[in-house]
C-alpha cells in the first residue's frame, strides 16, 4: 500500500500532517482514546496495513518489522505512533479557530511534540499546551525559541506547576505566564 522509499523518509514533516488528519478522522471520544485495545486494534486492522506505515515511519530501510514494539501499540498509549499523533493533536486542538488543526501543524521538530507536549503531558491541560506551542511557533513557519531554549524551558514549566493551577488559567493567561517565565530565566538557570 505505501509506496514511499525509506530513504524519503520525511519524519518530522510527516507528523506535521498526519497529526491533525489523524485526531479529526478519528473522532475519539475519551473513553476510547483511553483504552489501548483500541490503538493495537487500529495498527493491525485493514490487513496490517496501518501497522506497515508505522514500521515505514520508525523502522529500519530494508528491514521489515524493524520498529520497535511499543510504536505499534504494545506499551504506553502515548508512545505508540497513532495514540501519539492523536494526543498530540488532541492538546492543540481548538474549536475556536477557523482551522481547529492550525497549531497542530506549527513546527517541524518532533522533540517539541514527543517530549514536550505529549511526555510531560501538557497535553492534559490543553490551555497551557496550546499557549508553550505558540509562544515556540508563533506562526507555522517561524520558531521563536530554539530547541535548546525551549528544552530549559518546559521543565521549568514543569516545576512551576506544582505551584500553579494552569487548569485555572485561560489561553491568554498561559501565554503571558509563559512569556514572564522565559524573561526571568536568568533567576532559574544556572
Amino acid at each position: 500500500m505505501w509506496e514511499i522509499a525509506h530513504d524519503e523518509k520525511p519524519g518530522a514533516k510527516f507528523e506535521r500532517q498526519v497529526r491533525s488528519i489523524t485526531h479529526e478522522r478519528l473522532n475519539l471520544s475519551s473513553k476510547t482514546a483511553g483504552d489501548p485495545d483500541f490503538w493495537r486494534w487500529l495498527t493491525f486492522s485493514s490487513d496490517g496495513e496501518l501497522a506497515e506505515l508505522v514500521d515505514w515511519r520508525y523502522g529500519e530501510a530494508e528491514e521489515a518489522g524493524s520498529a520497535k514494539e511499543k510504536y505499534f501499540g504494545f506499551g504506553k498509549i502515548k508512545e505508540g505512533m497513532y495514540g501519539y499523533l492523536w494526543i498530540s493533536a488532541d492538546a492543540v486542538y481548538d474549536p475556536t479557530l477557523e482551522d481547529q488543526y492550525e497549531l497542530a501543524k506549527r513546527g517541524e521538530d518532533v522533540d517539541l511534540w514527543q517530549s514536550h507536549i505529549v511526555r510531560i503531558d501538557f497535553g492534559s491541560v490543553p490551555q497551557i499546551a496550546r499557549a508553550f506551542v505558540k509562544f515556540v511557533f508563533p506562526s507555522e513557519d517561524e520558531q521563536q525559541l530554539s530547541r535548546d531554549e525551549y528544552r530549559r524551558l518546559a521543565p521549568e514549566l514543569s516545576r512551576r506547576n506544582a505551584s500553579m493551577a494552569y487548569e485555572l488559567m485561560d489561553e491568554d493567561a498561559c501565554l503571558a505566564f509563559i512569556e514572564e517565565v522565559w524573561e526571568e530565566r536568568a533567576t532559574w538557570e544556572n
